[in-house]
């Protein structure tokens, strides 16, 4: 397993980021693959590569070796560093093959990792849902952040969408988009939505359009105060919030939203705005828990 390593340069303390990654050789699993190792390369970060064998599984026949699980995980890794030599030298990779059960494995395994990675199928199908329902398990029991990577081509897709909270400013994922965008040479758009309330009062409500401009103005400054060379585009949405995020994203490389807060040493099960995302996922999702996602 790799460790977060720390180190000295010019006499300061720099620590490389490790990402984790769940591979299994399928499409999805693939995008995901090269979805974290385009990112690797970039920040300089450890990657693993995990192949879970799934314990819950039927057994399969170990008289023919192609049917074996483990020979079969074995092979997906060997596949899964080829791709990482050939594509992405520079990055330092490990593998690892275990038996187990894989939601709860992948994040025991990403405890200390700045970044979980999984991959889904595109949902809208039964065998999407099925699988999307174990990505909203694994980001409901992550501690660290979190990548949905669905099977789609990115290639004409424009811009980094961030979900904005009026209440809150939603900072970790701002800065997380904010630094997303810049790594990627994308403009961010700065997304709110606010749902009328019917049991608020009317001063509540006559107060809420100021709200939203002040949550909204100060999400741009804060975006440019961390890259002030970045293009920032806002805007505000009434329509559900999982379906305005969806909509932004569908043309969009990346969605941030943030996190729900923590209790304890125990994160957050994931609300239904997440969820919904997750379950009709069209872009690579990042649910940002850390401070800066590195």
């Amino acid at each position: 397993m790799l460790e977060r390593v720390t180190f000295a340069a010019d006499g300061a303390e720099q620590v490389t980021p490790t990402y984790t990654v769940g591979v299994d050789g399928s499409g999805p699993g693939t995008a995901a693959l090269k979805w974290t190792l385009r990112r690797a390369e970039h920040y300089a970060a450890k990657v693993q590569m995990v192949h879970v064998v799934d314990a819950d599984s039927p057994a399969k026949s170990t008289d023919d070796p192609d049917q074996d699980t483990e020979e079969m995980g074995n092979r997906i890794l060997s596949d899964a560093r080829r791709l990482a030599e050939k594509s992405f030298p520079d990055v330092d990779v490990a593998t690892l093959l275990i038996v187990g059960h894989v939601a709860e494995d992948l994040v025991r395994l990403a405890m200390h990792s700045d970044l979980l990675v999984i991959g889904t199928h595109k949902t809208g199908y039964l065998r999407g849902r099925a699988i999307g329902s174990r990505s909203i398990r694994i980001a409901s029991l992550a501690h660290c952040s979190v990548a949905i990577v669905p099977d789609v081509s990115l290639i004409s897709r424009r811009g980094v969408a961030v979900g904005i909270d009026i209440r809150t400013g939603s900072p970790v994922a701002l800065r997380s988009g904010a630094n997303e965008a810049h790594r990627l040479k994308q403009c961010l758009v700065l997304l709110a939505t606010d749902r009328p309330n019917q049991t608020e009062s009317r001063a509540g409500a006559n107060s809420r359009p100021a709200l939203r401009s002040v949550a909204l103005s100060g999400a741009v400054s804060a975006a440019t105060a961390i890259a002030p060379d970045l293009e920032v585009h806002s805007r505000f949405s009434m329509r559900v919030t999982a379906e305005a995020l969806l909509d932004a994203s569908r043309d969009a490389c990346l969605l941030v939203i943030g996190a729900a807060p923590t209790h304890g040493l125990m994160p957050s099960i994931v609300g239904p705005v997440t969820h919904d995302v997750l379950m009709n996922i069209n872009a690579p999702v990042l649910i940002a828990r850390a401070t800066e996602v590195l």
